[in-house]
């Protein structure tokens, strides 16, 4: 009755649903308000403060009954919205059944879409396929009359070498002739050259005769100089008797002055006769000398007499065998003449061969010509049924959005109505709380009207639905503009690459890229993504944790911000009781599935270095972009798999991605076909050294212990040196394939800087690491057996250097003369030497022993599978202290540390400062025959005959000594070097 009074109070109100959401809603509570507190006024009282222990007005005292008709009122209602409630759960019902049948229709129209795309790219494939077999039928054509006009060109060149051999026959008998020739000459001239030596002979007999009669002469003027001599002295005395005469007769003077001025004359003479005999003394001597030095030169003309003698022995000699060479050069062309005369008849037979050729390869253009116009009709074909394709797709992209919409809309119903059984709920509760208090105020109608208004406003709000995406999802996967998208938590492990700051290219993970630029946290949540064009220069940048990568250019980008939600003002008065979980569809058709996985047997890091030079040029460039992808489809790369990037060689080597950029085929395939063609010079030593140095470096995605593959593509040969990169590459443990297509023809050899190219740049020279591939369109077969290579570990060489393939173990004297502070700095150097070393359980390997008069195994070759882990078993070695007995420790360490080891890579590294109490030879000669190396390193008293007796062979390049236990850091470099001359030379 109560209900009916309300329903009659209020103008326009047949039902409470009316009443509340309708236009009576202003006139319905003030008279629910009226109605429920017992006042016939329309106007609301005041509440005023009452006194303790009293009963509000119009309600009943405690301990009595409500009045019936509210009761009524209250259970009509209960039972009304409980209906309502069924009612709303049916309509639930049903949307989530037109949600599920739009659903379907939307993956059948999305199927039938899939299905148009790929009936036109295989029409469009069909197309690319006939307009490639028509350029390859037109090349064919251009092919065979290049063949013919060689061929003419050929037949020219027959003629000319059949006119150069007649030339060359007459040139050959004029030449027999010249000989016979030359041999009557030589005949003449070794006839002239015996006259000649008999002449010398007479020559030597008459300077004999010559040297004798100097020799008389000389004699002869000997005598004729003491003849002087004395001549000299007779008139020295008779000047002395003159002298005395003129005394004896000085009286006479006067009488004999006419005598006198006479003798004066007289000696006068003589002094000019003495003058006279000195200088013929002088001329004498030198007359002496003259002829001294001629019996010198006489005897000088006799020795070059004699040696022309034997000169013109030799010569007689060399024209005998000229003789003899001149009548076998006749032989050899007169035989030279009847080749000549076959090659003629061959040349005939060769042109004869080369017409018919001729005609063969005009038929043959004749057939080729056919298939081209045969191809032509296919194309036009194929035309149409993109054109009638491409229809179906417009026609089902609208009943598509007009799905889309309905689930929208369907989407907003559900939530009105779940919003509407929240509200019914929170009614009968109200109800069940009004039947058990007996409290009718104002407040709670205040609440019920608080109630609607927050359900209409649940209505008015416009739904957003988050769409669910992977940690993986890109950018590119996305087809919708501003759509919000909802990620999963922990996508800053391994949530994929991003490339840029604030506008990310669309080949990044957008979870990723949205926790890189803030919008997200690591817990992942909704977030708005906008699609934008394609940009250049990439930034990098290391933000929240994650790093992104820069990029040279993408096609497309997209930025992100956070979706708007409704304000917590409007959210915060909400009911306890949940939302039912929705279940929503796994598949989107706007996210692909992400793939996973990779070929676990073939775990390698591989380098492409493709060949993007003016060589090649663009079509080309395709196809060799083409080949790769294939390639990197049958490596099957992945995470766990094979990881792959690419290097582009041109005038200056250009990277385009690196390992750990794609790890998933789809991504890294996308990636491959967006590399654009460069053009340059063919310098792929350039891009060989630059991936050698830097490429395989962890923080550029290498992984450590993996195997390191570098294939390298090349049409036609290389511009630049490739021995240098390749030493490089192969120092570092990079196993280089060299990919050759289309090799150099015999007449482009004399253009190729280095004919032995392909033996210097490979891993090693044994036809395993080259591949040959004809031309690129026939590179299809090649996939397959280029990959089983390239993920045939064993047969890669190069991975094994000294660094990562050695077992070394240290033999440390612990005996009291080295003392505790020593003993760490033996320790320290042996620290030294084990960082050099790639440390790792599927690299180098670490063992210790130390000993005095007994041994203690410090820790095995497998014990520490890490580098730092050995290095802290190295410095906590505690020091032992005691005795010296170094041979009986080097038997101990060749029997339990290499035990376990093959020979050929094991090192022994024995540290010791003092005399050793027993033999060391016959331990260390036992333990070179099992296959180790031993260095020596002794310090302070270390005898250096016990060092050379335990080092192997050279002696001087495994034996070091040093007088402090502070120059043992300066032996760590030679030591290293040394193990790694030493693998070398053994493998």
């Amino acid at each position: 009755m109560a209900t009916a009074e309300l329903y009659h109070t209020v103008p326009g109100c047949w039902s409470f649903t009316r009443c509340m959401l309708g236009a009576g809603q202003a006139e319905f509570l003030p008279a629910a308000r009226r109605l429920f507190t017992g006042s016939s006024s329309p106007e609301v009282q005041p509440t005023r403060p009452r006194p303790e222990g009293t009963s509000p007005p119009g309600t009943s005292p405690p301990g009595t009954s409500p009045p019936a008709a509210l009761i009524h009122f209250h259970w009509d209602l209960i039972h009304f919205h409980l209906d309502l409630i069924h009612f709303h759960w049916e309509l639930i019902h049903f949307h989530w059944d037109l949600i599920h049948f739009h659903w379907d229709l939307i993956h059948f129209h999305w199927e039938l879409i899939h299905f148009h795309w790929d009936l036109i790219h295989f029409h469009w494939d069909l197309i690319h396929f006939h307009w490639d077999l028509i350029h390859f039928h037109w090349e064919l054509i251009h092919l065979h009359w290049d063949l013919i006009h060689l061929h003419w060109d050929l037949i020219h060149f027959h003629w000319e070498l059949i006119h150069f051999h007649w030339d060359l026959i007459h040139f050959h008998w004029d030449l027999i002739h010249f000989h016979w020739d030359l041999i009557h000459f030589h005949w003449d001239l070794i006839h002239f050259h015996w006259d000649l030596i008999h002449l010398h002979w007479d020559l030597i007999h008459f300077h004999w005769d010559l040297i004798h009669f100097h020799w008389d002469l000389i004699h002869f003027h000997w005598e004729l100089i003491h003849f002087h001599r004395d001549l000299i002295h007779f008139h020295r005395d008779l000047i002395h008797f003159h002298r005395d005469l003129i005394h004896i007769h000085w009286d006479l003077i006067h009488f004999h002055w006419d005598l006198i001025h006479f003798h004066w004359d007289l000696i006068h003479f003589h002094w000019d006769l003495i003058h006279f005999h000195w200088d013929l003394i002088h001329f004498h001597w030198d007359l002496i000398h003259f002829h001294r030095d001629l019996i010198h030169f006489h005897r000088d003309l006799i020795h070059f007499h004699r040696e022309l003698i034997h000169f013109h022995r030799d010569l007689i000699h060399f024209h005998r065998d000229l003789i003899h060479f001149h009548r076998d050069l006749i032989h050899f062309h007169r035989d030279l003449i009847h080749f000549h005369r076959d090659l003629i008849h061959f040349h005939r037979d060769l042109i004869h061969f080369h017409r018919e050729l001729i005609h063969f390869h005009r038929d043959l253009i004749h057939f080729h010509r056919d298939p081209i116009h045969f191809h032509w009709d296919p194309i036009h074909f194929h035309w149409d049924p993109i054109h009638f394709h491409r229809d179906p797709i417009h026609f089902h992209r609208d009943p598509i959005h007009f799905h889309w919409e309905l689930i929208h809309f369907h989407w907003e119903l559900i939530h009105f109505h779940w919003e509407l059984i929240h509200f019914h709920w929170d009614l009968i509760h109200f109800h069940w709380d009004l039947i058990l208090t007996e409290q009718r105020n104002v407040h709670v109608l205040e609440t019920l009207h608080l109630c609607a208004e927050m359900s209409l406003l649940s209505v008015l709000l416009p739904l957003t639905v988050p769409h669910p995406i992977s940690c993986v999802t890109r950018g590119a996967d996305l087809t919708e503009d501003g759509g919000v998208l909802l990620c999963p938590p922990d996508c800053t492990q391994g949530g994929g690459s991003v490339f840029g700051t604030g506008v990310y290219a669309s080949v990044s993970s957008v979870c990723a890229a949205a926790v890189h630029r803030g919008a997200l946290g690591p817990s992942g949540g909704p977030v708005r993504v906008h699609k934008l064009q394609g940009r250049h220069n990439y930034m990098s940048s290391f933000a929240h944790g994650i790093q992104s990568q820069p990029l040279s250019q993408w096609s497309s980008s997209f930025s992100l911000t956070k979706p708007v939600s409704v304000p917590s003002e409007l959210t915060s008065v909400t009911s306890s009781t949940a939302l039912p979980a929705v279940k929503k569809p796994q598949k989107k058709p706007s996210v692909k599935k992400a793939l996973t996985g990779g070929n676990k047997d073939c775990q390698i890091d591989i380098a492409m270095v493709i060949d993007s030079s003016n060589n090649i040029g663009q079509r080309r460039f395709n196809l060799q972009k083409n080949f790769v992808v294939k390639l990197v489809s049958m490596l099957r790369v992945g995470p766990t798999g094979p990881h792959v990037g690419l290097i582009q060689a041109s005038d200056s080597p250009q990277t385009e991605f690196l390992l750990t950029n794609y790890t998933q085929p789809k991504e890294l395939m996308f990636a491959i076909k967006e590399v654009s063609y460069l053009g340059g010079n063919t310098n792929t030593g350039k891009a060989i050294m630059q991936a050698a140095e830097s490429f395989f470096l962890q923080e550029n995605g290498g992984r450590r212990g993996h195997p390191r593959v570098m294939m390298v593509l090349l049409d036609g040969w290389p511009s630049d040196d490739l021995e240098q990169a390749a030493i490089l590459a192969r120092e570092s443990g990079i196993n280089v394939f060299l990919v050759s297509v289309a090799k150099p023809a015999p007449e482009e050899l004399a253009m190729v800087r280095d004919k032995d190219f392909m033996k210097k740049a490979v891993c090693k020279d044994n036809d395993f690491f080259s591949y040959l591939i004809p031309g690129w369109f026939s590179t299809t077969k090649h996939v397959r057996p280029l990959s089983q290579r390239l993920c045939s570990l064993d047969a890669l060489l190069c991975s094994k250097t000294c660094y990562n393939s050695v077992n070394i173990g240290f033999l440390i004297d612990g005996s009291s003369s080295v003392g505790e502070g020593n003993f760490q700095l033996v320790l320290d150097f042996l620290v030294g030497i084990t960082r050099s070393f790639d440390v790792s359980d599927v690299g180098a390997r670490i063992g210790a022993v130390q000993f005095t008069y007994e041994q203690r195994l410090e820790f095995g070759l497998f014990d520490h599978g890490d580098k730092e882990e050995a290095v802290r078993a190295l410095k906590g070695i505690h020091y032992m202290s005691g005795g010296t007995s170094t041979g009986e420790a080097i038997s101990y360490t060749a029997n339990k540390l290499f035990r376990r080891t093959g020979p050929g890579r094991n090192f022994l590294i024995v540290v010791t400062d003092g005399q050793s109490y027993d033999d060391v030879r016959r331990p260390a000669l036992e333990a070179q025959k099992q296959g180790i190396t031993i260095y020596s390193v002794g310090v302070a008293w270390a005898p250096l005959d016990d060092l050379r007796a335990m080092s192997s062979e050279p002696k001087d390049g495994h034996t070091h000594f040093t007088r402090d236990f502070t120059g043992l850091t300066e032996f760590i470099p030679l030591i290293v070097k040394g193990i790694c001359r030493d693998f070398t030379e053994s493998n």
